[in-house]
């Protein structure tokens, strides 16, 4: 949820203060698709493990998604 709300209110303010162009709006939401995708795949994968196993792996990934988006922002030019 803390991921979320952060990751929430950067994506407004990236989207609020870019140029709007077609790549850059094309690179997002690829983004996002991969992030959506490696989450239902970990999701799907880990059904039968631990809750905490589940629970850690997906924080990880969200995590690591919310880095590459910020990494991704100061870097790219979108």
């Amino acid at each position: 949820f803390l991921c979320y709300a952060v990751y929430k209110r950067l994506n407004k303010h990236f989207v609020d203060n870019n140029k709007n162009n077609l790549s850059g709006v094309t690179l997002l939401v690829i983004q996002n698709g991969v992030r959506n995708f490696i989450l239902g795949m970990t999701h799907s994968l880990l059904r039968g493990a631990d809750y905490e196993i589940l629970l850690w792996s997906l924080i990880l990934i969200e995590a690591v998604s919310l880095v590459v988006f910020i990494c991704s922002a100061n870097n790219l030019n979108y």
